[in-house]
């Protein structure tokens, strides 16, 4: 969708997670394909302009994998909860 409003280039996600692995899973940006159901129907509900997701990802042996967005995403091993702890215990 940050494609479709013309965004997708001014934009950066970072993904954060306390395991590596998972981090790691994530980059390679494919999910399962029985998944893609859900997806698709979030994507339709929050007003996707194309007539499918399947404009974005390709199937390879059960999987959906996503391409086009990498470029945007940085990976951090990191936990946000336990940021979020030590900014409140600095402004007490």
């Amino acid at each position: 969708m940050l494609k479709e409003m013309g965004i997708l280039q001014d934009i950066t996600i970072v993904a954060t997670d306390l395991d590596m692995n998972i981090l790691e899973r994530a980059k390679c940006a494919t999910y399962p394909i029985k998944n893609m159901e859900l997806n698709e129907e979030n994507y339709i509900r929050f007003y996707g302009t194309a007539p499918t997701l399947k404009n974005y990802y390709k199937e390879d042996n059960g999987y959906a994998v996503f391409k086009g967005i990498s470029k945007n995403l940085f990976f951090v091993t990191s936990s946000l909860i336990l940021l979020l702890k030590e900014k409140v215990k600095r402004s007490f």
